[in-house]
């Protein structure tokens, strides 16, 4: 089953696997299709769903107290620089939190196979953790990247909440269509002085951040939205799209895993 936005009003599309999918652990070509052409011309799917929730919830749980003894001792690896989101990885030194449908999970081998190219590689994993009630405190308007891109896809990110998302958890901000035409000059140029802040810039190369007077002229097109998603469901977003960290208004942690192909 395939929902689509409705002229009125702008949401992510969504693919819900039929039983018989769910069964064979693959979609049939109708959800196939639908999936390819919300990222081609999104960059932003929600596959529901296909997730098993205890899974969710055992790995939540060890992320949690793990995020307890970070803010404790005031070890907060901030997340684009601001004190609200902080890098968070998964427990992948203990087998027993590496469960395939989160980390090898077929349906979305099945769609970035699809949308890449034959056999792409998860070459990254990592996680982000909105902190509860930073008063309103969010991300710039981004993109992961930090060179000139190519402008056809590349590289897909699937982000899997560990919890309810919404706009009171920080759900994050996406800006669907954004990598349409979107190219490194969009971004804001590294300077010597930005390089100090940041070695790994390169002067003259992209930062990540979307520069303001091409968000503003996007925002008049197409303002951004913050998806709904609960526990189960994985987002795919081409690495081109903008995106930023929004407040977590809630009293628990939002947490999401991150896997790049």
């Amino acid at each position: 089953m395939v929902t689509s936005p409705t002229p009125s009003t702008d949401t992510p599309r969504t693919i819900t696997a039929t039983p018989l999918e769910l069964k064979a652990s693959k979609y049939d070509i109708p959800n196939i299709q639908a999936a390819l052409e919300a990222l081609h011309q999104d960059g932003f799917v929600v596959l529901k769903s296909v997730v098993d929730v205890v899974h969710v919830d055992h790995i939540r749980s060890f992320m949690t107290k793990e995020a307890d003894e970070l803010v404790k001792n005031k070890v907060k690896p901030f997340n684009q620089g601001v004190n609200s989101n902080i890098l968070q990885g998964p427990p992948l030194k203990h087998s027993e939190y590496l469960y395939d449908d989160v980390f090898f999970n077929p349906f979305v081998i099945q769609i970035v196979n699809a949308y890449l190219g034959s056999k792409p590689s998860w070459g990254f994993v990592t996680g982000n953790n909105a902190l509860p009630k930073t008063n309103g405190l969010r991300q710039p308007v981004h993109k992961d990247i930090t060179f000139f891109h190519p402008q056809c896809p590349f590289y897909v990110i699937a982000n899997i909440p560990l919890c309810a998302f919404n706009k009171s958890t920080g759900s994050t901000e996406f800006w669907l269509g954004s990598h349409h035409l979107t190219a490194g000059m969009d971004q804001v140029l590294a300077t010597s002085k930005s390089k100090l802040a940041n070695a790994k810039l390169r002067v003259g190369e992209p930062e990540c951040n979307i520069q303001p007077d091409v968000l503003e002229a996007r925002r008049k097109y197409r303002p951004p939205i913050q998806p709904i998603c609960e526990k189960g469901d994985i987002m795919l977003r081409d690495l081109r799209t903008w995106h930023a960290g929004m407040p977590n208004e809630s009293d628990d942690y939002r947490l999401m895993l991150a896997l790049g192909y």
